[in-house]
């Protein structure tokens, strides 16, 4: 539930950026794909092990470290 609070808080975050600077767009948009997508492959794989949230945290902070 937290990832989808972090994720939900992030959407607006992501638009906005790209708004600001339009060549971003698919960057953040692989990003967010890659970061949900592999969440949710760890959590239908290895079930709720923790690994998916791990992944999601990591994968969202590996994002703005790209933005910053």
């Amino acid at each position: 539930m937290r990832a989808v609070c972090v994720c939900g808080a992030f959407v607006p975050f992501a638009l906005w950026v790209s708004r600001e600077n339009p060549r971003l767009r698919r960057i953040i948009l692989g990003m967010i794909a890659a970061t949900w997508g592999g969440s949710l492959f760890a959590l239908v794989f290895f079930g709720k092990s923790g690994l998916f949230e791990m992944w999601f945290y990591v994968g969202m902070i590996v994002f703005l470290l790209y933005l910053s």
